[in-house]
């Protein structure tokens, strides 16, 4: 009885084990969690290591007024649990939401580096949008989590990244190979998790652990498409965040635990990797194999 019941709490355990290993078959490339917040240097904790910068469009020092480093995210989230973000990067652009000294993070990597342009990819991050209605020139009231600035390796492709939202919805976009708006609306100065998936021929959106229904697909030339037809990344241009050159998308607001993974992510695991104050997959398991063997000594005692 004593051996069946050892066998039991094993067979338990590597259950809880493999229940808190998520992503750790995936390269989590880059993570900026914006803890360091004392400098223009981004600490990149991913397994790149390169660090990000502080930057702006014409190359010139940003600007104070432009940025801040702040409290991020504190609460529960249903779908997620509780979160404890830390402190968060905030940007605040110009009201013409195209000003050369708006400031963003340049990861200093390129889209390629990153694995953006091959065949799958996870972006993900915390985020707090302080205005959906900033006008960018183009009427399209964009504000991106992720995009790309010319430079990096191919200055002649516009075709910009641009994962973030339009409007007050999510939006992920590949310059023409978009999902476009995908509900639900959102209020602006609300915290919330959205992560950004692609696997090569489709995009899927997640907001607070969730996945968002699109509303519809377009082609390069304006036409709808449909599920499994949107196009790779084609610009290896370096990536950034909180800007992308295309529709000058500049996020205004307040960005947090920045990750970018080379694959796609399950539901599960993103869920999973927006718990920040959790402790890593290994801790989690030698924790349940620790309360596996407290619960056999006092078995044995019984």
């Amino acid at each position: 009885m004593k051996s069946r019941t050892r066998l039991m709490l094993a067979a338990a355990a590597s259950v809880g084990i493999a229940g808190f290993t998520s992503s750790a078959d995936a390269a989590r490339l880059l993570y900026y969690n914006f803890e360091d917040g004392t400098d223009n240097t981004i600490n990149n904790t991913g397994t790149l290591g390169t660090a990000g910068t502080l930057a702006t469009k014409t190359g010139a020092a940003p600007v104070a007024t432009r940025y801040s480093f702040s409290p991020g995210f504190t609460g529960t989230v249903p779908g997620i649990g509780s979160v404890n973000t830390g402190t968060a990067l905030r940007l605040t652009p110009q009201s013409t939401n195209n000003s050369d000294d708006d400031v963003f993070v340049q990861t200093n990597r390129t889209a390629t580096d990153l694995k953006a342009t091959s065949s799958a990819y996870t972006m993900m991050a915390w985020v707090n949008v302080a205005n959906f209605t900033n006008p960018d020139g183009t009427g399209m009231n964009d504000n991106m989590v992720f995009g790309q600035m010319q430079g990096g390796g191919d200055a002649g492709n516009t075709q910009f990244l641009h994962n973030g939202f339009r409007g007050n919805r999510l939006h992920q976009g590949h310059w023409g190979q978009d999902e476009q708006r995908t509900g639900p609306d959102i209020a602006p100065g609300t915290w919330h998790h959205v992560a950004y998936v692609y696997n090569g021929t489709e995009m899927t959106q997640y907001l607070d652990g969730a996945p968002a229904t699109p509303d519809e697909m377009e082609d390069i030339g304006g036409g709808v498409l449909g599920n499994n037809n949107e196009g790779p990344l084609l610009n290896v241009n370096n990536i950034t965040i909180g800007k992308t050159e295309g529709n000058n998308g500049n996020f205004t607001g307040s960005i947090d635990e920045v990750k970018m993974f080379d694959t796609v992510l399950t539901q599960a695991q993103i869920q999973q990797e927006a718990l920040t104050n959790v402790p890593e997959p290994a801790s989690l398991g030698l924790l349940g194999l620790g309360t596996v063997g407290l619960l056999a000594r006092r078995r044995r005692r019984a």
